[in-house]
C-alpha cells in the first residue's frame, strides 16, 4: 500500500469493527455498520465509527459506538436446548443490559469483543402467555432499540407477506397486535433459520 502511495484503504462487507495497524500511522479499518437496521445476514451488529487522533506523532484509532438505537435480534431456538430447555438468544446485547436480563431468566453473557450475546434458558414447560410476559420484560430493557426477527420464508411470508420483521421496541410495547406478530416470529422455524 505504501509503495502505491495509499494512506487509506477501505474494505467492505465486514460486519464487525476492524482496526489493523499496517505500519507507522497506516491502518486498515472498517467501522462495521453505519446504520442500525437489518444487515442482510439476519444478525444484529453494533453501529459506530472509527475515530482517529494523533498523540506524540502517532495515529491512534479507536472504535466509538453511535449513541443511537441499536439493532437487536431476539429469538427462541427450540432446535437447540440445554437439558431439554429451549434457548432464548439476544444478539447485540451489552453487558449492562445482560445483567438486567439475568434477573428475568437464567443465562450467560458472551463477549465477542465487538458485540455481546446473551444466551438464556427458558423453563421447559413455559406456555405461550408466560413467554409473552418474559419477552415484554426484555423489551422494556431495550425500549430504545430496534428488533429484527429470524427469517421464515414459508409460514411467516404466507401469513404476513414478508419473511423477516423489523420492529421498534416502543411500538412492540404499545401495540398488542404487532407484539403478537413479533412473538410468533421470534421462534426459529428450523435450526438453519437466519
Amino acid at each position: 500500500m505504501q509503495e502505491l502511495g495509499f494512506t487509506y484503504y477501505a474494505v467492505g462487507h465486514i460486519h464487525k469493527p476492524v482496526i489493523e495497524k499496517v505500519d507507522r500511522n497506516m491502518f486498515v479499518g472498517r467501522p462495521g455498520h453505519l446504520y442500525s437496521l437489518w444487515d442482510g445476514d439476519g444478525k444484529a451488529w453494533p453501529v459506530g465509527a472509527i475515530i482517529g487522533e494523533f498523540r506524540n506523532k502517532e495515529l491512534k484509532l479507536s472504535w466509538l459506538p453511535f449513541p443511537v438505537a441499536q439493532t437487536v435480534r431476539l429469538f427462541i431456538d427450540p432446535h437447540n436446548s440445554v437439558n431439554n430447555k429451549p434457548l432464548i438468544i439476544i444478539e447485540n446485547c451489552s453487558y449492562e443490559k445482560s445483567r438486567s436480563i439475568s434477573n428475568l431468566i437464567e443465562g450467560k453473557w458472551i463477549d465477542q469483543n465487538y458485540r455481546g450475546i446473551f444466551k438464556g434458558i427458558l423453563d421447559q414447560g413455559m406456555d405461550y402467555l408466560e413467554l409473552g410476559v418474559i419477552v415484554e420484560k426484555i423489551l422494556h430493557v431495550f425500549q430504545d432499540d430496534i428488533f429484527v426477527t429470524p427469517s421464515d420464508s414459508k409460514k411467516m411470508k404466507k401469513k404476513y407477506g414478508y419473511s423477516r420483521g423489523v420492529f421498534n421496541a416502543k411500538t412492540l410495547l404499545s401495540d398488542p397486535v404487532i407484539f403478537e406478530e413479533f412473538l410468533e416470529r421470534i421462534i426459529k422455524a428450523s435450526s438453519k433459520t437466519q
